[in-house]
């Protein structure tokens, strides 16, 4: 069984994240998709490689890379290319916005669709008045694109939707990419974004924000190795949760995360910026180590049913 790594070094890690929100950073992205990895069969492994292969980035991820290894590197690194394309593709906003919301068009939609990282169930400690979330979110996504993985005929269309369902079954495991809190009517805080914290006294103007401290729970280095080494040691995920395989369940499951582990002592209902503790530090690195190995686990499951197509059946003479 693997071990659960809670050592100084991750919270050192921790500590020292100063990056602005988006998901899981890439490490943590390329970690759900390790372990997803280590959990494919190997008929799913063989096609996601094969789908990968359409991906335009997959010539700059697999340069240098020995031929036996180029699959598994490239589904490691697809993982954060939903974020990676952010600063060439086109910003669409975060509200999603009819017909570019809910189009599933393949490589040549060049959008971000930045509210397709997030489904946020409101949260509102001091009886505020919050809005209805949208319709197209995480959630929504992760059922369409597995959908489209067994349904599509266009392995382009099928090869984007895979992109995202492993950079999306990690997002939707972040309790902050769960919920948002509102302490004023209609005034969220982006899950977090807009909640400013430091590990010492600070100023507003030196405080990062509560939802990049779990987005960069288990550090930053994106190098291959140091992401399976860290993969690795991360403990199995109980079987009973990783069975578990409704996308409503997951987000569910990060919306109560967020609640009991996220928006505690010393998190006050303001704005900041608040002192962050040891122990909420150490907190949040357990929490996201082994949501970051459910989510891997969770994700090889879905892969590993929905990918591989069935052999078209043959109509026997009568």
């Amino acid at each position: 069984m693997r071990k659960l790594i809670l050592a100084a070094t991750a919270a050192l890690a921790l500590a020292a994240a100063a990056t602005p929100a988006a998901a899981w950073n890439g490490r943590g992205h390329m970690l759900v998709a390790a372990v997803a990895w280590d959990n494919m069969t190997p008929e799913a492994r063989a096609e996601a490689g094969r789908l990968l292969k359409l991906n335009p980035a997959y010539a700059t991820w697999t340069a240098g890379v020995p031929a036996s290894k180029r699959d598994q590197v490239a589904f490691i690194k697809a993982s954060a290319w939903p974020d990676d394309v952010r600063g060439s593709y086109t910003m669409d906003g975060y509200v999603p916005v009819e017909p570019i919301a809910s189009q599933n068009l393949g490589y040549s939609d060049r959008y971000v669709h930045g509210y397709w990282h997030f489904a946020d169930a409101p949260y509102a400690p001091t009886g505020a008045a919050v809005p209805t979330p949208p319709e197209v979110n995480a959630v929504s996504r992760i059922k369409v694109f597995s959908d489209a993985l067994t349904a599509s005929d266009s392995d382009d269309v099928r090869s984007y939707d895979l992109t995202w369902l492993i950079h999306l079954v990690g997002d939707i495991h972040q309790p902050l990419h769960s919920t948002t809190r509102y302490l004023a009517d209609n005034k969220g805080d982006s899950g977090g974004n807009f909640v400013k914290v430091c590990f010492q006294a600070c100023a507003v103007k030196d405080a990062d924000n509560l939802h990049s401290i779990w987005d960069n729970a288990l550090g930053k280095p994106r190098d291959i190795d140091s992401v399976l080494d860290t993969a690795e040691g991360l403990a199995k995920a109980p079987d009973a949760l990783a069975a578990i395989g409704d996308p409503d369940v997951w987000f569910q499951e990060s919306a109560d995360l967020a609640r009991s582990t996220g928006y505690v002592d010393p998190v006050e209902n303001g704005t900041g910026p608040y002192v962050l503790t040891a122990s909420y530090r150490n907190r949040v690195v357990s929490v996201a180590q082994k949501r970051i190995e459910l989510a891997g686990v969770r994700l090889a499951n879905l892969l590993n049913a929905r990918l591989v197509k069935a052999p078209a059946q043959v109509a026997q003479p009568q």
